[in-house]
């Protein structure tokens, strides 16, 4: 049997972005309101996002019961590593920050998932990356897969990332393409809010750009590193 996932990230709450001097319009985001809530302003330490409520508020990392499962042998070891074929489509040089930083995490373990590109501009790819000006729908990426027995259907990897928030904002075009590569290797929502707070948090008050030590543990116990 195969399991349809899907994840959204960042509907826009326009309370904080008033308070924090971004200007949207607010009737397209009226639908939104109901996906997303903040307890507080900047610095709270809760977020109600999808699977994010609840127990996982405090969560370093959460797993989605998925991984790429297929993996090479290093020669004259028993090293595994886990290549998955990415193709970026979009004119957003963030997409391929984000495969670095999660190949090579800035602070945390390392982890032995091998995000790679083969260059072919195709959509036979394990993640294909895309952008659209996809309207106010509340999103501002969308990561979609299917699996099976625990593990992601190769080819099946689709990113959606939405021109209309993030054209223009280099930052938010890096926190997305980061957020949902996160979900496209199996990791889910968190709602841990510290400085230097993991990327997979899908809430703007406390979201980290970069790929952080919570996002790179969880990286690490999903593809352990071969020492």
């Amino acid at each position: 049997m195969t399991d349809e996932k899907k994840r959204s990230m960042f509907a826009v709450l326009a309370s904080l972005l008033a308070a924090r001097g971004w200007r949207w319009r607010l009737a397209p985001l009226a639908a939104a309101l109901s996906m997303l809530a903040f307890s507080g302003g900047a610095g709270a330490k809760d977020c109600y996002f999808e699977d994010c409520g609840g127990s996982n508020n405090s969560a370093c990392w959460l797993g989605e019961g998925v991984r790429w499962c297929q993996y090479s042998v290093i020669n004259g070891t028993n090293c595994r590593y886990h290549q998955v074929n990415v193709y970026n489509h979009t004119g957003y040089g963030a997409v391929n920050t984000a495969w670095q930083q999660w190949n090579y995490p800035p602070v945390g373990p390392a982890n032995s998932v091998f995000l790679k590109t083969d260059g072919i501009n195709n959509y036979n790819h394990d993640i294909d990356y895309d952008w659209a000006y996809y309207g106010y729908t509340g999103w501002w990426g969308y990561a979609t897969w299917s699996s099976a027995g625990g593990c992601f259907t190769r080819g099946s990897g689709h990113v959606r990332l939405n021109r209309t928030y993030i054209e223009g904002n280099y930052n938010r075009q890096l926190i997305t393409a980061n957020h949902e590569t996160g979900h496209e290797i199996g990791l889910g929502h968190v709602c841990y809010c510290t400085p230097g707070a993991p990327v997979m948090i899908p809430c703007l008050n406390c979201g980290n750009s970069n790929v952080g030590s919570c996002d790179a543990q969880g990286a690490a116990a999903i593809y352990p590193n071969c020492q």
